[in-house]
């Protein structure tokens, strides 16, 4: 276990139901804890500003959603501390499928009690994801609900309004992929490289089984027009996605993807970024020190 003395709780106050910081300081000292509170920071010196924090701390708690979790999570692994979570995002994807509760009393309890586990993690071109990289129609919406998010929209209105766009003008892009050697040239209006295997289909949809398997999962949706696109939540919703011969499924151990402009926005677990094409995708085993629920 590591020294719960130099504890820092890495708060992002702009998560989808943010903890209040005098709620996460009391749930502390009821579980006989004591750490630093620290807004999480952003701007472009937000990745060596989480360096300090990690360089001077043994456990980072990362108190958000899995944009906050892989943030924080990324400098744990750079400094060789341990990660603990308190899930107060919207999806909580990671902290989910690592089997860590999402109510505060008990997430803070698995710190206190909890037992460390090593994690796999995905990297693409140096960038640490924890979850799932997405390519096409998923970044776009993201671009567009944070720009009416900015003119003052709500979040759910700005998803909704985000989503239409990019369903009404929907775009494709051509990938030339390298999958453990193997070249494939694919045009899809949307391609997933995930961290470990996800469930495609039924009441599971997005959930994993496994997240340290040692494998990428890659996932091309099919060439196809606006009705396709929008029939494929309600396949898997139905169990029949992985049946859709169209719906490629390749698990592999590297991925090289090019694209035919150098600049390619990607979404790394939730959060827009653009990286220079090839993209190349790996994992590293055992790479994230996690403290879970001792059973």
């Amino acid at each position: 276990m590591p020294e719960l003395s130099r504890l820092a709780v890495i708060r992002n106050p702009h998560s989808g139901t943010a903890t209040d910081a005098a709620a996460i300081e009391k749930a502390l000292s009821a579980a006989g804890l004591t750490a630093r509170i620290i807004d999480l920071p952003y701007g472009s010196g937000a990745e060596a500003a989480l360096d300090r924090i990690a360089a001077e701390h043994d456990v980072l708690v990362a108190a958000g959603g899995d944009g906050t979790v892989s943030a924080v999570a990324a400098a744990v692994a750079r400094a060789g501390k341990t990660l603990a979570i308190i899930p107060a995002g919207t999806l909580n994807h990671f902290a989910r499928d690592a089997g860590i509760p999402t109510e505060l009393d008990q997430a803070i309890a698995v710190i206190g009690s909890g037992r460390e586990r090593a994690f796999d993690v995905g990297v693409v071109n140096g960038q640490l994801f924890l979850n799932n990289v997405s390519l096409g129609s998923y970044p776009r919406m993201v671009h567009h609900r944070d720009e009416l998010e900015a003119r003052g929209r709500s979040r759910p209105v700005a998803a909704a309004i985000a989503i239409a766009r990019t369903w009404i003008h929907l775009h494709k892009l051509t990938a030339v992929m390298s999958v453990d050697d193997r070249e494939i040239v694919r045009r899809s209006p949307f391609i997933v490289v995930g961290n470990g295997s996800y469930v495609l289909s039924g009441l599971s949809l997005g959930k994993r089984e496994e997240i340290s398997d040692g494998r990428l999962s890659l996932y091309v949706a099919p060439s196809t027009g606006r009705i396709g696109v929008l029939s494929l939540p309600f396949r898997a919703l139905a169990g029949r996605l992985e049946e859709y011969e169209r719906f490629e499924t390749i698990c592999a151990n590297r991925i090289s993807a090019k694209f035919r402009h150098r600049r390619v926005a990607t979404g790394i677990d939730g959060e827009v970024r653009v990286l220079e094409s090839p993209l190349n995708f790996e994992v590293r085993r055992d790479a994230l020190r996690v403290l879970v629920p001792a059973s």
